[in-house]
């Protein structure tokens, strides 16, 4: 996969400008009211980890291309999610940002294939392909992320402080007890369960997982259990 090219560059600007904070992936998953699960999500980077690599000399930063280098382009993203599924996708390029935002909904009320049992997902069902998308898991749901491969010692803090934020509405599940990262195709236990701080809002949770749980390579799957 060609998304660990983004995160490669991502960990190089992070050396020579030492910033933090700048990295932003945040998805928020619910169930409508016409029983649909719906889901946003928000991905972007702040600009200004690039623009010290151009002041001191780099060549300037193509960032449509970056999206497109890293696979997260509209088509990359939208064309592995199972069938039934609506999407849509909106490219963000502000003065100070860059990335995308998407939301998808699909009815989950007649078994369709969004339906994963513990068995495929376990065997890493290669249906599990689209980055994002929270496949419903025994009352939970999994969400396939892709790993970070080239990450080292120096880029293991800025990875710790920059944080994959998911919201979860009540109304899909009414309560969280384990979180679990696995490599796909691993069966979870206790070596996958991470430590995260689950914030218990009115209508929602808040979990904030550190990307560094997403060092390695190939396809990670965030694991939510109730």
């Amino acid at each position: 996969m060609k998304r660990s090219h983004l995160f490669r560059v991502i960990l190089l600007g992070f050396a020579i400008a030492l910033l933090t904070g700048c990295f932003d992936v945040a998805q928020h998953i619910t169930r409508a009211s016409n029983g649909d699960i719906v889901s946003f999500v928000r991905f972007t980077f702040d600009k200004s980890l690039f623009s010290i690599t151009e002041q001191m000399g780099g060549e300037p930063v193509d960032y449509d291309s970056m999206l497109a280098d890293a696979d997260l382009t509209e088509g990359e993203l939208l064309d592995t999610l199972p069938p039934g599924v609506i999407a849509t996708y909106t490219p963000i390029n502000s003065a100070a940002r860059f990335g995308f935002s998407t939301r998808l909904a699909y009815n989950a009320r007649d078994g369709a294939a969004p339906f994963r049992g513990p068995q495929a997902v376990a065997a890493g069902d290669p249906s599990l392909e689209a980055i994002f998308f929270p496949y419903l898991y025994e009352g939970g749901v999994a969400i396939p992320f892709e790993g970070i491969e080239d990450a080292d010692e120096e880029s293991e803090p800025f990875l710790a402080s920059s944080l994959y934020s998911i919201s979860l509405g009540k109304s899909l599940m009414g309560s969280v007890s384990e979180v679990h990262v696995a490599p796909a195709g691993k069966a979870l236990g206790p070596a996958t369960e991470i430590d995260v701080n689950v914030e218990d809002y009115e209508d929602f949770f808040l979990l904030e997982i550190p990307l560094s749980e997403f060092i390695g390579a190939g396809t990670r799957i965030v694991f939510i259990l109730p």
